[in-house]
Order: C-alpha cells, then sequence, then structure tokens
C-alpha cells in the first residue's frame, strides 16, 4: 500500500507563489491560504505534515501566525521564509519556527531541502 503524500500548508499573500510551490512540491500535496486568518483556520481544522509562512500577510505577520500556530500545536514544524531582510533566523527560532528561508534566489530548492530535512524519520 502506498503511503500517502505528506501534506504542507503554504501560506502566502501572492497566489501566484502559492501556485508556483503547489506546481515545484508534486510529491507533497500543498494546500494555501492567502492571509493569516486564512491560516490560522487551516491550521486548527486541517492536520498537516509541515506548515510554511511567508513573512508579510495582509493582516498579521508569520511571526504572528506562527506563535499563533504554537498556542494549539507545539508539535507542527513550520518554516518561516521572506524576501526581505526585516525578519532574522533568531527571531523566526523565538516565535517557534524550526527556521527561516530567504525566497530568492533559490527558494523551491531551499524550501524541498528544509522540508525534507524536517520531515526526515528520526
Amino acid at each position: 500500500m502506498p503511503h500517502p503524500r505528506k501534506r504542507i500548508l503554504y501560506v502566502d499573500h501572492y497566489p501566484e507563489i502559492c501556485e508556483m510551490i503547489r506546481d515545484a512540491l508534486t510529491d507533497f500535496e500543498v494546500a494555501t491560504a492567502y492571509t493569516m486568518a486564512g491560516g490560522l483556520e487551516r491550521a486548527k481544522e486541517e492536520r498537516f505534515d509541515i506548515v510554511v509562512i511567508e513573512h508579510y500577510l495582509s493582516d498579521g505577520t508569520g511571526l504572528d501566525l506562527c506563535c499563533h500556530i504554537r498556542d494549539f500545536n507545539q508539535q507542527i514544524p513550520i518554516l518561516l521564509c521572506s524576501i526581505y531582510k526585516s525578519i532574522t533566523e533568531q527571531e523566526a527560532l523565538a516565535a517557534g519556527a524550526q527556521g527561516l528561508i530567504k525566497k530568492f534566489p533559490y527558494f523551491v530548492q531551499d524550501l524541498e531541502q528544509s522540508i525534507l530535512r524536517l520531515l526526515a524519520p528520526t
């Protein structure tokens, strides 16, 4: 019996980036949300293996969403991502994330490697 694909919640205010990630990460089932509120609702109602959050959202920040998810789920791996240098790895870790990925120039490759590392059996 084949194993079900791991589920990723990808939260980004740009639908085009969400679609790009969904198209690129074909080994995973990628669900998306475009706002902090939408990401929080999906994280509460559905089961995901990992959450990836863009730092800038139309209704809050990735740090805020990470903290809200940590209020009810301490185990799920969370990665923050940003194109800007306004968030640091230390801030991401302090909010409860497992890391920060810069969106360019190798975002998709770096993201996939980080996801595989975090989901690898221990």
